[in-house]
C-alpha cells in the first residue's frame, strides 16, 4: 500500500442513541480505540452533557461474537445498495423491516422520522455546537 493510500484510512464510528426525542453520542471508536461517554458530574459545564472515558482497546466476549455473527446475517446487511443520501438508506431499511415483518407499517413513518432527525442531535464534548 502506499503512503497515499495508508494516510486516507481513517475509520471514525460514533454510536447515537435515542434518549426520549434527543439523539445522544454514548460511544465512539478511533483507530480501534473504543472511548465511552461518561455521565455529567458535579462541576462540569452544563451545557457539555458528558465527558470521554480514557480511549482502550475495546474487548469483546465469545457471546458477543456469537450476538453479532447472527445480527450480521444477510437481511440485516445491505451489500451494495445504491443510495445518495441518508433518507434513501433509512427507507429501504425501513422496507426491509416491514416486508419481514419486523416492523409495523403504520410505524414505518414515525420511526422514519426518529432515524432522520438530525436536528435533534444533543451536541457532543467535542462539538462545535456546545
Amino acid at each position: 500500500m502506499g503512503k497515499a493510500a495508508t494516510s486516507s484510512s481513517h475509520l471514525f464510528i460514533e454510536l447515537q442513541e435515542l434518549r426520549g426525542d434527543t439523539w445522544t453520542e454514548t460511544g465512539r471508536w478511533n483507530h480501534a480505540l473504543e472511548e465511552d461517554a461518561l455521565p455529567l458530574s458535579p462541576g462540569h459545564d452544563a451545557s457539555d452533557p458528558h465527558t470521554w472515558s480514557q480511549p482502550r482497546l475495546p474487548t469483546i466476549s465469545v457471546a458477543a461474537v456469537v450476538r453479532l455473527q447472527l445480527a450480521l446475517s444477510p437481511a440485516n446487511v445491505f451489500l451494495g445498495l445504491r443510495a445518495d443520501s441518508l433518507r434513501e438508506i433509512a427507507e429501504a431499511m425501513l422496507q426491509r423491516l416491514v416486508a419481514g415483518g419486523l416492523l409495523a407499517a403504520e410505524q414505518h413513518e414515525r420511526v422514519a422520522e426518529a432515524l432522520l432527525s438530525a436536528k435533534r442531535l444533543a451536541p457532543g464534548p467535542d462539538s462545535p455546537n456546545r
